[in-house]
């Protein structure tokens, strides 16, 4: 069965409240679990993408608000403050692909100030650091 959208979870004054789940058009592969407030996504919850990324943490308004963790389906991820949808404050980012991780200050989902740490998998090689001034 093919779902066209379709919500489970509670309801009051005809709009999503509470804990449930919303499966948008495709069905299984894209839908939020988590916590409602008049129809938006608020408070906790996970975000399942179309394309095998996820974002779990808080939420305002339908955007991702407070700390959180986006993993992309290329092994990449984000971890850390955001606000109204963006990177914001304090967060690290990890490039799988490269083997390294910035960690620092964010603004408007641009990496402002900060380290970038080559990342190794046996813990006998020195990490190198490259400060990223402000």
């Amino acid at each position: 069965m093919k779902y066209r959208k379709l919500y489970v979870g509670q309801w009051m004054n005809d709009k999503f409240n509470g804990y449930g789940t919303y499966y948008y058009n495709d069905g299984i592969k894209e839908y939020y679990e988590g916590y409602w407030e008049d129809g938006m996504n608020e408070g906790w919850g996970v975000m399942h993408y179309k394309d095998g990324s996820y974002y779990k943490g808080e939420w305002h308004k339908k955007k991702r608000h407070g700390q959180g963790l986006l993993m992309l389906k290329n092994g990449d991820c984000y971890e850390g403050m955001w606000m109204d949808g963006e990177k914001e404050g304090p967060g690290k980012f990890i490039y799988k692909s490269k083997r390294q991780m910035y960690e620092g200050q964010w603004s408007n989902g641009i990496p402002k100030c900060g380290t970038i740490v080559d990342i190794t998998e046996l813990p006998i090689y020195p990490k190198r650091k490259y400060p990223i001034p402000p």
